[in-house]
């Protein structure tokens, strides 16, 4: 390698790129955590030259590990597979290594194949009277691609590749692609969850504009320019929905197999002061009226008609009931899954709240449980319909106090009755 260089270090084993950061190893060249330098020391072993490895977007070096006091420990083990496994450090206290043609020639050559180098540390540790390590650059899936120095040898040959700056246009084109492979849907809307109109025409705007300077030939300040614009407005518009404030709410089944195999649309109800449910969906049922209000930095969500609060599940696992309470000290929050849908989950249990046999959209009502589908359009994707009409909200809240008085009748009724 040069110096003054910059190169990715590509797996030839396992086909990735080696970075820095705590993502180990990755399938493309992601940013500068992909970039490494090597710095000739200005010695030598065995016959060749020795370096030093930089980091390009830490602008610092792999320092020296002491495998001598770790006898029978590798990298992974010694920094616990933390993705990339090295501290790091200034030059002066930087690990040395060979990098040497792999071709199985000598130990400092032997590899996981040929068509690479291998990246070596400069000391070899002996085990014991008879084992020696050497300590070879490797990588290895731990869930993700792990990279550190091992005496294994596994996925340990390596091609340097030169790397080129991208030009501000090469940047507008990757970012481009990159909303596009993201394949996000900003759906147009009025209720919580979806976009107002003039901020998706104003972000799609600052998009084509973006598009259609890739087809011309503009000025690097100017391709610069349209970068960061449409940087900030995608950041911008992702998180731009319709947010959730205090109010009064139909909570809808976003599950479309409901319509599409039924024609209805499904909601949760209150089916008494303790069971939330779902069934076809009846806004003349104040039953399907709820309230919520802020708590913290969620919400409570509280049924109108039996004035009792969705309190979630009894144990903090999928498949368990949900229930409701007169009080609740916990916190519901709803996160937002794209096309105007929520999930809805709560302090205790980060687990959805689920139409329990929903059949594929074969189902007619049940309970609510926890579980958690991927996505949208499924049976723990819900919609939010704000209701405004006073006179039908204060309808509910005068139906619940006559149920009130008529239990409290019942109680006094019964409790004559055993006199």
């Amino acid at each position: 390698p040069e110096a003054g260089v910059k190169y990715v270090l590509f797996n030839t084993s396992h086909m990735i790129y080696a970075g820095s950061t705590s993502n180990g190893c990755t399938d493309q060249i992601v940013d500068d955590s992909n970039l490494w330098e090597f710095e000739k020391t200005g010695n030598t072993i065995d016959g060749y030259d020795l370096y030093r490895i930089k980091s390009v977007s830490r602008n610092a070096y792999w320092q020296e590990i002491d495998f001598e006091n770790n006898i029978g420990l590798d990298g992974y083990d010694v920094f616990g597979y933390i993705g990339c496994n090295a501290p790091w450090g200034p030059a002066a206290t930087a690990l040395e290594v060979t990098i040497a043609v792999a071709d199985g020639a000598e130990e400092r050559t032997t590899g996981s194949g040929t068509g690479g180098v291998i990246i070596m540390r400069k000391d070899p540790v002996a085990q014991d009277a008879e084992t020696t390590w050497y300590y070879k650059l490797d990588t290895q899936s731990s869930g993700v691609w792990q990279v550190a120095f091992t005496p294994w040898n596994e996925g340990n040959v390596w091609q340097l590749w030169t790397v080129r700056e991208n030009s501000a246009k090469d940047k507008l084109g990757i970012l481009v692609d990159q909303i596009l492979e993201e394949g996000l849907e900003f759906t147009v809307g009025t209720e919580p969850g979806f976009y107002l109109q003039e901020k998706v025409d104003a972000y799609q705007a600052v998009f084509d504009d973006a598009e259609k300077a890739l087809a011309s030939d503009l000025s690097d300040e100017e391709y610069a320019a349209l970068f960061e614009k449409l940087s900030a407005a995608y950041e911008k518009i992702k998180v731009d929905v319709i947010p959730i404030t205090a109010g009064y709410y139909y909570i809808v089944s976003a599950f479309d197999q409901y319509f599409e195999q039924q024609g209805v649309e499904k909601a949760v109800y209150g089916k008494d002061a303790v069971s939330p449910a779902w069934k076809d969906f009846d806004p003349a049922n104040y039953a399907f009226l709820w309230k919520i209000d802020k708590k913290g930095d969620g919400f409570t969500i509280k049924n109108v008609l039996y004035d009792a609060f969705i309190h979630g599940s009894a144990t903090n696992g999928n498949s368990q009931n949900i229930a409701m309470a007169a009080t609740t000290d916990r916190t519901t929050y709803f996160d937002v899954l794209g096309l105007g849908q929520w999930k809805i989950y709560n302090s205790f249990c980060s687990i959805g709240y689920h139409t329990n046999g929903h059949g594929g959209g074969a189902g007619k009502g049940s309970n609510l449980v926890t579980w958690n589908p991927e996505g949208t359009n499924n049976g723990s994707a819900w919609y939010l319909r704000t209701v405004t009409d006073q006179e039908y909200i204060n309808g509910a809240i005068n139906q619940h106090a006559q149920q009130a008085i008529q239990d409290e009748l019942k109680g006094l009724i019964t409790e004559a009755g055993t006199l």
